[in-house]
């Protein structure tokens, strides 16, 4: 059975929700990101090698992030949803202050895993909150709009994080845009609202509260559309998440940029890169799912496809200007993939599985893009390329890389499974 929601006692609210929602994932974004403009800093302090940088930078964050996600997406499925995002922006949000008193690499590295544990709540239980404000005919523009926070959020953190890091240093980066967060955590709990929770005037069937995780997780990777989403999606992040993490060493080696300029030029290409691509992606595919609903599947395999070589191009570029000009389209081109990998996801799973199913697509691919390729990189850098010098970081990437090319497999294996359920239903 499934939940309904009166529609008319959130209409009103939807947008402001929706721009709050996307403000806790751009806070997110920014937090969780930040370190890579301070990964120089960071290594040149604690004499640190590439695979510690690569720990800090992905995998403390990662670990617990994927980890506690799916307890803390069962919980928002069964309580109030509110309570759960507030929550969790307070503890990340303070606990990127406190990164900014780390004494060391251990010390530092237990902040981030904090801040990953605090993340862990924001984005499972926003998808299942912005399923209810929209419904599933404009879900992929509302997801759409709402993962654009992620880009806002890294370029705000990579224009703020660079200033304040070449004028105060790395600690006050930390602090500075850690704060913030607690507060606006405050403005969450106000002004946000479960319409399953708080609207009394929800007309609620049964919703299959009492079902156990093992069974929920069970049935949805049964699910072949689902099934193919959570690989499609984790596999084809791989190369996005892996320079999002290197950016910052990979320039600084390469080209003589300050910190600033890395920042302002990070930040131009995601601006006219990334978010165009995350919403017209969600407005393409909510269009194109109209006619055929495989074009969910089919049209983020032909974007993560045309983006691979962009990626490649991205590495090889002998100038800072080529750089970030191949970064900027790569950028464009694998963000249009997200909103129809997400709205697979939610069309795919029941009520009571919403935020468990986005929290187990954030498993693996923050476990893939975060927590390990990010790391195989740095090591291949380390070992493997060492004697490449400034340009063994490029290698180790481009070596990682190859792998998102198995998420153009998934989706396309997500469009079949769409089609054939689709013909089943009708």
């Amino acid at each position: 059975m499934t939940t309904e929601i009166d529609r008319s006692s959130v209409v009103r609210s939807r947008y402001l929700v929706l721009a709050l929602l996307t403000g806790a994932y751009a806070l997110s974004v920014i937090d969780r990101g930040i370190i890579s403009v301070v990964l120089t800093d960071v290594q040149r302090e604690f004499a640190l090698s590439d695979t510690q940088l690569a720990l800090l930078g992905g995998t403390a964050f990662a670990l617990f992030y994927a980890t506690l996600g799916i307890p803390i997406a069962r919980l928002a499925d069964r309580s109030n949803r509110r309570i759960v995002l507030t929550a969790s922006v307070i503890v990340w949000s303070a606990a990127t202050a406190l990164s900014g008193v780390a004494v060391g690499f251990w010390s530092l590295f237990l902040a981030r895993v904090i801040v990953g544990a605090g993340e862990a709540g924001c984005t499972p239980t926003s998808h299942s909150l912005i399923t209810d404000y929209f419904g599933k005919r404009e879900l992929a523009r509302a997801l759409g709009v709402y993962s654009a926070g992620a880009i806002v959020g890294m370029l705000s953190g990579f224009l703020l994080g660079s200033m304040l890091a070449q004028h105060f240093g790395w600690r006050t980066v930390f602090i500075a845009l850690g704060l913030p967060g607690v507060v606006f955590g405050a403005i969450v709990l106000f002004f946000v609202r479960d319409p399953r929770h708080d609207n009394s005037d929800a007309t609620s069937a049964p919703t299959r509260l009492d079902v156990p995780l093992k069974e929920s997780m069970g049935d949805l990777l049964r699910n072949p559309i689902y099934r193919a989403a959570l690989f499609g999606h984790g596999f084809s992040l791989v190369c996005f998440y892996a320079l999002f993490v290197w950016i910052y060493p990979l320039v600084e080696r390469s080209f003589s940029l300050s910190k600033t300029e890395i920042g302002q030029y990070t930040a131009l290409a995601l601006l006219f890169g990334a978010i165009p691509g995350m919403v017209l992606g969600g407005l393409l595919t909510d269009r194109m799912a109209t006619r055929d609903i495989r074009w969910r599947g089919r049209l983020p395999a032909l974007w993560v496809l045309a983006s691979t070589p962009l990626f490649y191009a991205t590495l090889a570029a002998d100038t800072a200007t080529l750089l970030f000009t191949c970064f900027g389209l790569f950028a464009f081109c694998i963000n249009m993939h997200h909103a129809a990998a997400f709205s697979i996801v939610q069309i795919a799973a029941k009520d009571h599985q919403r935020a468990l199913a986005v929290a187990m697509v954030l498993l693996v691919s923050n476990l893939l893009g975060y927590a390990a390729l990010p790391v195989a990189a740095g090591y291949l850098s380390d070992t493997v390329f060492r004697d490449m010098g400034a340009d063994s970081i490029r290698y180790g990437l481009a070596v990682v890389g190859l792998s998102s090319l198995i998420g153009v497999g998934f989706f396309l294996l997500a469009a079949r499974a769409l089609g054939k359920r689709h013909v089943a239903a009708g």
